[in-house]
């Protein structure tokens, strides 16, 4: 039996169910847990998972079923993972770490670095979220749940002293080697410290990124005044339009209501002309009827009929 194989490589969330053919089973692109830890964590620590999706092979087979001088081919599809899935353990700040005065200096950090252009309200809503991707992914993490060595990177989170080799009391501010060094605000009951150059920076980055917000709120501020402006001029001009309609349409009905009135005195007054010309009609017919019936009575009887009377007569 000859075989013709046509391959196909598929990066897809799905594998292959063991059940039916031609049925996947979604596998998420990201899994997150903070009661869950790889094999060997510390006791107390939190952790996240990054999953990569199966790499999974369509292979598509032409076989021939009866060898003769016109062989009889039949397709014959499967499927082939190729590489299976994988997670990727990353330590996280716990819970009681990720409060809303920390979400909220979490936000003015990733907005300083040009990643978060949202409101700074201490909510780990999606936009967070998705600025907490954007400054891990070119890291290596392609995730939106925070790891712990980006809160670090970022000046957020603390520091173990004793595993830098830094022998100093925990006090909120100590002097290391002539470097200033504070005790975050954050976690002021864990060994936190920020240099004074970092926390230099990082202010003059929230500065930054303040004036930024503001410039922007002001270009938003004028953007809406400009379309309220050009809604009312166009409202305006609507409502100078409609008046002159308006205006336009009163004309044209006084004319018409003028044309009419008009009309019906001219056919009044010939209805009243008409009627004249009958009532003087009928009071010459009436005096001449008067007329032969003396005439009749002073000649005894006899008289002559008379010539018939047209309209002329009159």
């Amino acid at each position: 039996m000859s075989k013709h194989r046509f391959t196909t490589a598929i990066m897809a969330g799905f594998v292959l169910s063991a059940c039916a053919p031609n049925v996947y089973e979604l596998i998420p692109d990201e899994v997150t847990s903070r009661n869950v830890a790889p094999p060997g964590a510390a006791p107390g620590t939190c952790w996240g998972r990054d999953a990569t999706p199966a790499v999974i092979e369509t292979v598509t087979e032409q076989v021939i079923l009866e060898k003769k001088a016109l062989p009889v081919y039949q397709t014959e599809t499967s499927q082939e993972i190729v590489t299976p899935r994988e997670d990727t353990w990353f330590e996280t700040p716990c819970d009681d770490v990720m409060t809303p005065e920390f979400t909220a200096t979490l936000q003015r950090a990733l907005k300083a670095r040009g990643h978060y252009q949202g409101a700074v309200n201490g909510r780990m809503d999606g936009r967070t979220q998705a600025a907490i991707r954007a400054y891990q992914k070119p890291q290596g993490l392609d995730s939106g749940m925070l790891s712990l060595a980006a809160a670090r990177q970022m000046g957020l989170m603390q520091v173990d002293l004793e595993e830098a080799g830094i022998d100093i009391p925990d006090v909120a501010v100590a002097e290391l080697d002539g470097t200033e060094v504070h005790v975050s605000p954050i976690l002021a009951s864990e060994p936190v410290a920020e240099t004074a150059a970092a926390a230099a920076a990082r202010l003059a980055e929230e500065r930054e990124a303040e004036r930024l917000a503001a410039i922007e709120r002001d270009k938003q501020a004028q953007e809406e005044a400009a379309k309220r402006a050009a809604l009312r001029a166009e409202e305006e001009t609507r409502a100078a339009e409609a008046a002159k309609r308006a205006q336009a349409e009163a004309a044209e009905l006084a004319r018409i209501a003028e044309a009419k009135a008009a009309e019906e005195a001219r056919q009044a007054a010939e209805r009243d002309a008409q009627e004249a010309v009958e009532r003087e009609k009928n009071k010459r017919a009436k005096e001449l009827a008067q007329a032969l019936e003396e005439e009749k009575e002073r000649t005894g009887g006899t008289v002559f009929e008379p010539l018939p009377i047209s309209s002329e007569s009159y």
